[in-house]
């Protein structure tokens, strides 16, 4: 039965450390040297039969007891180096385990909180993933775009050449959000493969690059305001002068009372079209050369009623209802007299946008320091809206292209910005808003309380 001592001594190396492995295989050969002097020596019984009793020779003694020592000894050793190794393998493989958690959770948390979109796409051209700076880019959730054609997604997306997948570096596109909103994209595409180099699918990596190009045509801008300001300085003297000259000149000749009726009235042609060309010289370097603001904090609810009183005594706007929507004692930190030059600019556009009967709304929000106006025309179509601020666009017969380019001009000064949007009863909301600096503090608040009263100091 000397297996049994063997599966004794396997059974311990899965539950025992080296020296207690050790220590049963010792225990195993003793019993056994044990067993087998008993035979030697006869004192073995007979058991069911089987005679234990058996005379043995003392060198087929010391031969069985020197082989099972040495084997059970062995047994014990190597079991317990296939123990440790087992136990060094499954550390290993938990330590492994433990690293690919963490590496999936780092690749997770990467992938969640770039601030690049990404997606895949793959050979079927269907979306597999979508990290949540692509939703926020492109406003779509998870959800509703993985396994849809990316094709029907994005249509202005360039991922193909003919059937095959384009790899580009950089990219632009323009794509609509779920609300409507327009978003320029710059993209840049990559293949994946597996480990044989096979084409798995498409990466796209993307970003918004809306507010860059918001700057590109700031600085646009800027440049040909530059431009203006340059031609304007080397012109407005040598074409003032001889204007002035020519309507002295003619206002001295109609004193004369040699002139026919006629010739009187051609004369206040020449007078009439002179004052109008040095109005417009006024407007273009009031355009290219806008002055500093003085800032200051106004009542705005004042400034608008004065505006406003002048809509209401003015025959331009007989076809016009004019609506407030502000409150008394809004005030905001402006130049005064360069923002009631803009907001009366935007007045007198809405007011010839309205051919008939019209309702203009003036706006003011103190929380937010916005103007607006508001008018329900027929509005602004989308293809000129990033052109009517450039100087001397117009679509009017008679107009100069300098209006709404001045009124942008001196909210670029005031560091603000102007919107044009939709009308709520259609037509069109042309909205100016300040820097946050420009709103009321508290302290300003409690100034003006104090002026009118309401607060004991």
């Amino acid at each position: 039965f000397s297996f049994l001592f063997i599966l004794i001594i396997l059974s311990s190396g899965l539950f025992l450390g080296r020296r207690d492995i050790l220590i049963v295989a010792s225990a195993a050969v003793i019993l056994y040297c044990s067993l087998v002097d008993l035979q030697f020596y006869g004192y073995l019984p007979v058991i069911h039969g089987v005679d234990l009793v058996r005379e043995i020779a003392w060198n087929e003694a010391f031969y069985k007891v020197f082989l099972h020592c040495f084997g059970f000894l062995l047994v014990g050793f190597l079991t317990h180096l296939l123990a440790e190794q087992l136990r060094r393998s499954e550390l290993a493989l938990q330590k492994r385990q433990v690293d690919y958690r963490e590496l999936e959770n780092l690749n997770r948390a990467i992938l969640t909180h770039i601030t690049s979109g990404l997606m895949t796409v793959d050979c079927a051209g269907c979306i597999q993933s979508f990290n949540l700076s692509a939703e926020r880019i492109t406003g779509i959730p998870q959800e509703k775009i993985l396994k849809a054609a990316v094709k029907d997604q994005f249509p202005s997306l360039i991922l193909y050449e003919g059937d095959a997948f384009l790899v580009t570096d950089r990219a632009e596109c323009l794509i609509r959000t779920p609300a409507g909103e327009e978003r320029n994209i710059g993209y840049s595409t990559t293949l994946l493969k597996d480990a044989e180099e096979s084409v798995l699918g498409l990466l796209v990596i993307f970003q918004d690059v809306t507010h860059v190009k918001v700057m590109e045509n700031r600085l646009k801008r800027a440049d040909k305001l530059a431009a203006v300001g340059r031609m304007a300085s080397g012109l407005a003297h040598e074409i003032r002068n001889p204007l002035a000259s020519i309507s002295g000149s003619v206002q001295l000749l109609m004193e004369d009372g040699k002139f026919t009726k006629e010739e009187k009235h051609l004369m206040r042609i020449v007078i009439r079209e002179a004052e109008r060309l040095s109005a417009l010289l006024t407007d273009f370097l009031h355009y290219a050369r806008p002055a500093s603001p003085r800032m200051e904090m106004v009542n705005v609810s004042r400034m608008l009623d004065e505006l406003s009183d002048m809509v209401m005594t003015d025959s331009r706007f007989q076809h016009v209802v004019l609506r407030r929507a502000y409150s008394p004692g809004c005030r905001i930190r402006l130049d005064r007299g360069q923002i009631g030059q803009a907001l009366w600019n935007l007045i007198l556009n809405a007011a010839e946008a309205m051919v008939k009967e019209g309702v203009l709304t003036i706006g003011a929000d103190m929380e937010t320091a916005t103007l607006y106006v508001e008018d329900n025309g027929p509005g602004v179509p989308e293809e000129i809206r990033t052109r009517i601020f450039d100087p001397f666009f117009t679509t009017k017969d008679k107009g100069t292209g300098l209006g709404l380019a001045t009124v942008y001009a001196i909210i670029e000064q005031h560091g603000g910005s102007i919107d044009v949007l939709d009308g709520e009863e259609g037509g069109t909301r042309f909205v100016i808003t300040f820097p946050a600096t420009a709103a009321m503090t508290e302290r300003d608040k409690n100034e003006m309380r104090t002026a009118s009263g309401e607060l004991a100091v």
